[in-house]
């Protein structure tokens, strides 16, 4: 069974649950791309351990959906 054990938490407190798989996020639910536009200069998630990790400024790339009916999508920190 999939399970969304990671919380996003984007620049104005939003939460979103999902997973991570290497370098890409997984969800059942669609991501709402205006929810990130423009809401990603300090980005953090929170680990299924309770850890907080600090991604900064990213870029939101919209994936897409694989032939297990789950969303991805991208954070890449912004490297200045």
């Amino acid at each position: 069974m999939f399970e969304e054990n990671y919380t996003i938490i984007l620049d104005d407190k939003t939460e979103v649950k999902a997973n991570l798989n290497m370098n890409t996020w997984e969800t059942m639910t669609e991501p709402n791309d205006n929810l990130f536009e423009g809401n990603t200069d300090n980005v953090s998630y929170i680990t299924p351990e309770g850890e907080t990790v600090e991604l900064g400024k990213c870029h939101y790339f919209r994936g897409i959906r694989d032939d297990e009916d789950k969303y991805l999508f991208f954070l890449n920190p912004v490297r200045e």
